[in-house]
């Protein structure tokens, strides 16, 4: 994920390089309002990952929209 905003970023950054980083850094983002961002952001890493197993491994990989 790109943070541009550089206060953010150094947050995130501090928050990640210490004892209870998960915690720190799930406060920083809520408290920053980039959750949203956040999870599309990890959606989309988790979605390459099973798209580049499946290529590996002689899978079709078929995507499909999720409903909302």
């Amino acid at each position: 994920m790109d943070v541009e905003n550089m206060e953010i970023r150094e947050q995130l950054e501090v928050a990640l390089s210490g004892r209870g980083a998960f915690f720190m850094f799930k406060q920083i983002r809520y408290r920053m309002g980039i959750e949203q961002q956040w999870f599309e952001y990890k959606s989309k890493a988790y979605q390459n990952v099973v798209k580049r197993w499946c290529e590996g491994n002689s899978i079709p990989y078929i995507e499909e929209k999720l409903r909302k």
